[in-house]
């Protein structure tokens, strides 16, 4: 675990503070820190590559995966804002599918209600340079691959586009617009 601690307090370039939350009797794990720039605040979950990763089909894929994200102004209630990772890390856990492109519906507004306007939780590939010290490249501990999956809000509108466009169209559609996926604040720019 030393390897990936270190590895994600690199990336996020801040010394990380471990948070232990219990969801319905399983403990997650998750990491946060201060950077690496001003006023972001990151979290990792730590140990959720320990768990097998299935397929839609149910067969066991050779890597495991660990959730990244961050938050942006720091206001009090950003402390509450771990719980999401840790739902997330807990319903992997029972088996839920984490893939690229998913979304783990309500889990922002159960565990964060500050955002009651972007409820669910939008799982990709981190991003590119401006975030973090480093792209969350494939880290190899042992034998074992392990992957970070970025996760983000996303409001009722943005995950209807999704659905209707697909992943690539609502990637392209964030890039486009410069839109900050971490700003609490963000307003979505699609309309009901």
């Amino acid at each position: 675990m030393k390897k990936l601690v270190d590895y994600i307090s690199e990336g996020f370039g801040s010394k990380l503070i471990e948070r232990e939350i219990l969801i319905k009797g399983i403990s997650c794990n998750v990491l946060e820190g201060n950077g690496p720039f001003k006023n972001i605040h990151s979290f990792s979950t730590l140990g959720v590559s320990r768990y097998p990763l299935k397929n839609l089909k149910g067969h066991e894929l050779p890597f495991g995966v660990e959730i990244i994200s961050a938050v942006h102004p720091i206001e009090p209630s950003v402390f509450d804002y771990p719980g999401i990772l840790a739902a997330v890390a807990f319903q992997f856990t029972q088996n839920y599918a984490m893939s690229i492109g998913n979304v783990v519906v309500d889990v922002v507004k159960n565990m964060y209600p500050v955002l009651k306007d972007k409820p669910h939780l939008y799982l990709t590939f981190p991003p590119g340079p401006g975030y973090w010290k480093h792209d969350f490249d494939d880290l190899l501990i042992g034998t074992k691959n392990i992957k970070f999956l970025c996760g983000f809000p996303i409001s009722v509108q943005e995950y209807s586009l999704l659905k209707e466009k697909g992943r690539e169209y609502f990637e392209d559609y964030l890039d486009q617009n410069e839109i900050d996926i971490f700003n609490s604040k963000r307003q979505s720019e699609l309309l009901s």
